[in-house]
Formats: structure tokens, sequence, C-alpha cells
């Protein structure tokens, strides 16, 4: 009867949030480019550092600190324009860049 339980009390662990990063990771990244449909802000579960990359750039542009729950991704804003958002910040995504992407640095506990 007990290995008959057994799948049951590890889906009642993984569910509980001892394991639930496996299942539903944090997002690493977050791309956008022009033409593309408007990628959805992602929720953010581990507090962290994040930076923006242009194009093909290995260099980030900035590194933000978002929280956990806070959002990243990019938006359009009511005068058409492309906002790169981090939590709180936000920046204006140049009209000549091909693509964007916010990418994870590093996570602020580890």
């Amino acid at each position: 009867m007990i290995h008959k339980l057994a799948p049951i009390a590890v889906l009642a662990v993984l569910l509980s949030g001892c394991g639930i990063n496996k299942i539903m990771p944090d997002p690493v990244s977050v791309h956008y480019a022009p033409g593309d449909n408007m990628p959805e802000l992602m929720k953010v579960r581990r507090t962290g550092d994040f930076a923006i990359y242009y194009d093909k750039e290995k260099t980030p542009e900035i590194p933000v600190r978002v929280h956990a729950g806070e959002k990243i991704g990019f938006v359009r804003g009511g005068d058409g324009a492309i906002k790169a958002v981090a939590g709180e910040f936000r920046m204006n995504v140049s009209t000549d860049v091909a693509s964007a992407h916010w990418k994870r640095l590093n996570y602020a506990d580890d």
C-alpha cells in the first residue's frame, strides 16, 4: 500500500515548494525584436540582477536589481515607444535596435 502512495507524496512535496523552482524556473532572459509579438512580462521568483543587452552585444547596458515577485520584459507605452521594464526600472528602447533582451546576471542569495 505504501508504494502506491509514494508518487502522491512526491507530488505533494514538489507542489508545496520544495522543488517548485525546478518545475517553474525563473526567467533567464526575455527577448524583444521589432515585428515580433510583444512578449508578456515575466515574474521573477528569486531576487537577482538582470541587465539589458542590445542586438548581439556581449556587454550589458544597465544592470538592475529585480526583487522576487517583480516583473521583467518589454511593454509598448501610450506613445507607441517600446520600454524595457525591470521591477520599477523603465527605459526607452531605441527605435534603431534590431533586438533587445533582459538576461539574468546572478541571484542575490548566491
